[in-house]
């Protein structure tokens, strides 16, 4: 299965203008180098390749990530992104049912748990794609087997699912994409498409509903905030939390007008909006992305009362693991920092996407900017009952449809200038049932290869006294 370093993967990117606002950078917030820090002995051995990919990390970071990813086999396979696109972009199946016009942006680092509640800038509870940190343009079956490798190593760790019922589930998967695919076919349907409760089933549909039910604002700011003097203030004593310095709020404050001029949703920049309140070193976040400069700043908002404060979430986007083994100079002459290829790969994804979404400059270093949504919140696959798996799988299939539809050259500068959702159907034609057959297959084979890589990531890398 393994395949020696890949050659570059096809790429469709349409050039960028520069810019360079010579702001002053955040002293304290070291940023790594992208791809590896230094190339392994061996291209083929997982330690050598692990320990070289996350030698960027500060010693307790890394040790994080490590006693993050001995969690499980998911957990590892969450945390080694760069693994998958080594191993899987030299794939000579991948021609099978790939073409030009099959390019499409790719979420770029897919699992059952990178699909989330959040709130859509129309205020909708919409369950879809929210991490969009990888995102990149490649063809479309790198995404599928991704998500469908996530799907056998949920179901092994849960272990309540026999063979031939992981099996029918990953044919489910990969059919409700191809479906969905084919009904937007011929036209522009994906564009209006929200995943509501109302349009989910059991058990995204309830998940969706508490969501709704039990969150709100106020509750999710005094999540990470207090009100001290009539005014919201981080809670820096949350162990997620950590102050800034006061050249590093500085700098953000000084940033935050050219973030402004990257707004392009229903906000402008108002300086009394965008005031900044309170700041933080956010920590401990995601798998993957452990020891990536990120920070909360909250702002005003629409007024002065305390409980419409909002809180932005800035984090520092690299280039994606998909890029990083390979000549980058594309990348680099078309897009002007990565966090513009992030703001643009969102905006092509999703629907009715966050009015906060921008970029920012803090010295060579670009970040994304979002708000932190009041609902945010993950679906956790452990607890998915043996009977659920198909429905699950069906609409996570349909979701990423929808996605990939959307983001073509429907989607006003997506970069795609062909139809996806066409050129797709018209290329499987008769033969969905050999490409749904493919996907299963190799993300059965590949899981396998995760479960052995993890093995020996337990026994020769990870920490012996992990809490």
């Amino acid at each position: 299965m393994r395949s020696a370093l890949p050659a570059l993967l096809s790429l469709l990117l349409v050039a960028c203008a520069a810019t360079d606002d010579g702001r002053p950078p955040l002293p304290e917030v070291a940023a790594p180098s992208d791809g590896l820090a230094n190339e392994p002995a061996d291209p083929l051995d997982v330690i050598d390749r692990i320990s070289a990919w996350n030698e960027r990390l500060s010693d307790a970071d890394r040790r994080t990530k490590y006693c993050k990813m001995a969690g499980s086999p998911f957990v590892f396979f969450r945390g080694t992104n760069h693994l998958f696109w080594e191993d899987n972009r030299n794939e000579p199946i991948l021609s099978t049912f790939s073409s030009s016009s099959t390019l499409t942006w790719l979420q770029g680092d897919l699992h059952a748990e990178n699909f989330g509640a959040f709130d859509n800038d129309d205020g909708a509870i919409v369950y879809d794609l929210n991490d969009f940190d990888e995102t990149l343009i490649g063809d479309y079956q790198y995404d599928l087997w991704r998500m469908a490798t996530s799907l056998v190593l949920i179901a092994e760790g849960n272990g309540n699912l026999a063979d031939d019922e992981l099996d029918a589930t990953l044919l489910e998967f990969a059919d409700a994409y191809l479906t969905a695919m084919a009904g937007y076919a011929g036209g522009e349907a994906e564009r209006g498409v929200a995943f509501t409760a109302d349009a989910l089933t059991d058990p995204l549909r309830e998940f969706v509903e508490d969501v709704e039910a039990r969150n709100d604002r106020v509750e999710s700011l005094d999540d990470w905030t207090r009100v001290v003097g009539g005014q919201r203030i981080f809670d820096l004593d949350l162990d997620e939390l950590a102050p800034l310095s006061g050249d590093e709020e500085a700098a953000l404050a000084a940033a935050m007008p050219g973030y402004g001029d990257s707004l392009s949703g229903g906000l402008s920049f108002d300086p009394n909006y965008f005031a900044i309140k309170s700041t933080a070193r956010r920590l401990l976040a995601g798998t993957g992305s452990i020891g990536t400069p990120r920070i909360y700043a909250l702002i005003e908002g629409p007024s002065s009362d305390v409980d419409d404060d909002r809180i932005l979430d800035i984090k520092q986007q690299q280039l994606p693991s998909a890029l990083a083994f390979t000549d980058r100079t594309a990348y680099d002459d078309q897009f002007a920092n990565h966090a513009q290829r992030h703001a643009i790969g969102y905006k092509a994804l999703a629907s009715d996407v966050d009015d906060h979404l921008g970029v920012m400059l803090l010295g060579p270093e670009s970040f994304s900017v979002r708000e932190r949504s009041v609902f945010k919140k993950t679906f956790r696959t452990n607890t998915l009952a043996a009977a659920d798996y198909p429905t699950a799988a069906a609409i996570w299939g349909t979701i990423l449809a929808t996605a990939h539809a959307r983001s073509d050259a429907d989607a006003q500068g997506s970069l795609i200038t062909t139809s996806v959702d066409d050129a797709i159907t018209e290329l499987v034609g008769a033969r969905p049932r050999e490409l749904e057959r493919i996907i299963a297959d190799l993300a059965t084979d590949y899981a396998a290869q995760v479960g052995h890589d993890y093995e020996r990531f337990v026994n020769e890398l990870a920490p012996n006294d992990c809490p």
